[in-house]
């Protein structure tokens, strides 16, 4: 359940501290509404409804695995209301600064996805994806990993030897070498 669903159900009002849970608080703000979970799953909790309910974010922190009886001091959080009901306080949604994108953002002006990317990559795109093999001369298409068919059934074989007895030469398919693979497609039984 959201924690939409949870006001709706329950009331505005924190499961921890009993305080008002302002419906325009957004993350990161301390007083944005979160899903607490009553009894912690690192207790036996579970995500069941009844396991669910509404509390502010620095409540659900600060509760962290505690047990389900636990209670906040609504002292401690009485303070950082008042702030926000003075002040008028509607953080705006901040969005991700890359282009066509409508996601908020977490860090450094990005949403998780583009950061992952820059992190990875040094830029938000995605670099293109190779369609020739990686192998040196070759010029044919991709098959996987970066190589074409033969250079990667090569790879997969490589050094693995026939399993006929007595040979030597490197596997190719199924376990065998090119001259046993032929011999057995030759005298396999005709599919019925």
């Amino acid at each position: 359940m959201s924690a939409e669903a949870l006001r709706e159900r329950d009331g505005d009002d924190c499961s921890l501290c009993g305080l008002p849970v302002p419906k325009d608080a957004v993350r990161p703000h301390p007083l944005a509404p979160e899903v607490d979970h009553v009894l912690p799953i690192s207790r036996g909790g579970t995500h069941d409804p009844e396991n669910l309910a509404l509390a502010h974010k620095t409540c659900n922190i600060t509760k962290g695995n505690k047990p389900a009886r636990w209670k906040r001091n609504p002292d401690e959080v009485a303070p950082l209301l008042a702030e926000w009901e003075e002040s008028g306080m509607i953080p705006t949604r901040t969005e991700c600064s890359v282009d066509d994108c409508d996601r908020r953002a977490e860090s450094y002006g990005m949403c998780q996805k583009h950061r992952r990317r820059f992190l990875k990559h040094g830029t938000t795109e995605l670099p293109p994806k190779p369609t020739i093999c990686s192998e040196d001369g070759c010029t044919k298409p991709i098959r996987a990993r970066g190589l074409c068919k033969p250079h990667y059934q090569r790879g997969l074989n490589r050094g693995k030897t026939c399993s006929e007895d007595g040979c030597e030469k490197e596997s190719n398919t199924r376990g065998l070498c090119k001259p046993h693979y032929n011999r057995w497609l030759r005298d396999r039984p005709a599919r019925t």
